[in-house]
């Protein structure tokens, strides 16, 4: 492993830059990558890859993760993206402006109603991503 991919790891872990589920994904083919998402996926014991491909998905397009190569799974046999991380920070997506949500609460904080749009007896959140 190189160090300027050790020096890149420390400090999304640090900052927290990243959310919960992308940073399991990323720390988890930081131990042991490169990997497929079929490999990522059971060695995270997912149940539905697709979560995974989708974390891969948005980690790469923030620019911490990179598709290596095409290859043959070793899983399921099919062709495939073998994935790594690099030595990169990661970008906030442009799509990931927080937005304006309105939930109306329950007795310990349940959420009753969920809309982008105002209603009455609403709380103003900017949503989390």
């Amino acid at each position: 492993m190189r160090k300027t991919s050790l020096d890149a790891y420390n400090s999304i872990r640090e900052n927290g830059i990243l959310s919960r589920a992308r940073f399991l994904v990323y720390s988890n083919l930081f131990e042991s990558g490169p990997l497929t998402a079929n490999e990522l996926a059971e060695k995270m014991k997912v149940r539905v890859k697709g979560s995974v491909c989708a974390r891969l998905t948005e980690l790469r397009d923030m620019g911490c993760v990179e598709e290596i190569k095409e290859i043959k799974c070793p899983i399921s046999g099919l062709k495939t993206i073998l994935w790594d991380v690099n030595d990169r920070i990661p970008v906030r997506l442009k799509r990931e402006k927080p937005r304006v949500v309105y939930l109306e609460l329950g007795l310990f904080g349940s959420v009753l109603k969920y809309s982008d749009s105002p209603f009455e007896g609403a709380f103003k959140f900017k949503e989390i991503i």
